[in-house]
């Protein structure tokens, strides 16, 4: 009896990993659609651009240069104060 129970356990943790792990077929056949327009594309900051983002209390890059950089405004941001240091995050 403790067998078939111990058989039964084993077969439903295999098959319950098996469903877990496939694949749907939509995410593993993705097709790229493209289509022209006379609108400007954002295409995001470059590596060299992001490079030269600099942090620093006193001379870092300004929020408006980096704006620039990104070619948009932050979409959300929030004030924090930790240990008396005012901190902004912009995402």
């Amino acid at each position: 009896m403790k067998k078939l129970v111990t058989a039964g356990a084993v077969l439903l943790a295999t098959l319950t990993l098996a469903a877990c792990s496939s694949s749907s077929s939509s995410s593993s056949s993705k097709t790229k659609v493209t289509t022209s327009s006379s609108k400007k594309k954002y295409t995001g900051i470059t590596k060299s651009k992001f490079d030269q983002i600099k942090l620093s209390e006193t001379d870092g890059t300004s929020l408006s240069d980096v704006e620039k950089s990104f070619g948009k405004k932050p979409s959300s941001t929030s004030t924090d104060t930790i240990q008396d240091v005012k901190t902004d995050m912009n995402t």
